[in-house]
């Protein structure tokens, strides 16, 4: 057990893993993104005995990691859009559930910022860009209050499109 508390230290490091435990092996699968938490990492592992490492730890610059989030992101809005009702900038249930996912993947890169767009439909011209932007806004809000830091979050208006929606991007 004292062996696996150095172990288990660097999960914390790690930017995204996954573990899988048998009755001989404990494998540690995780992603970092410099060569510096890398060589941490090796050497606090090194210091462990009877450890053996069989896969070298995957190394990704920050421009890989934040197309790897887009690209989740971008999957988790195809299939479940935040869509509004008309003249509206409430979240409904669908909405809140699609966010979470999103929020989930935000919160393995701590320090990655977005931009998140909002739209109205033509049919929403009285409010224009307003409500766009509150739509933007109310996203950014919940974010927040999931424990995304507001710095990190830039909530713009766009206005017309033909669906009443938001949609969020990487910077």
């Amino acid at each position: 057990l004292n062996e696996i508390i150095p172990i288990l230290k660097i999960l914390d490091i790690l930017d995204e893993y996954s573990l899988d435990l048998n009755s001989n092996y404990l494998i540690i699968k995780g992603k970092v993104n410099s060569k510096i938490i890398k060589n941490q990492i090796e050497m606090k592992l090194s210091s462990v005995t009877n450890l053996k490492i069989f896969n070298k730890l995957e190394i990704k610059s920050k421009r890989e990691l934040n197309l790897e989030i887009q690209q989740k992101i971008d999957t988790i809005l195809r299939k479940n859009s935040i869509e509004f009702e008309k003249n509206s900038f409430k979240l409904n249930k669908k909405a809140k559930d699609t966010l979470d996912l999103i929020i989930l993947n935000l919160k393995k890169i701590p320090n990655i910022k977005i931009r998140i767009e909002g739209f109205f439909r033509e049919n929403e011209e009285s409010l224009g860009k307003e409500l766009s932007q509150k739509r933007a806004d109310i996203v950014k809000e919940y974010f927040i209050k999931f424990g995304i830091e507001k710095d990190r979050i830039l909530a713009i208006g766009r206005g017309k499109n033909s669906h009443s929606k938001v949609e969020i991007y990487i910077l």
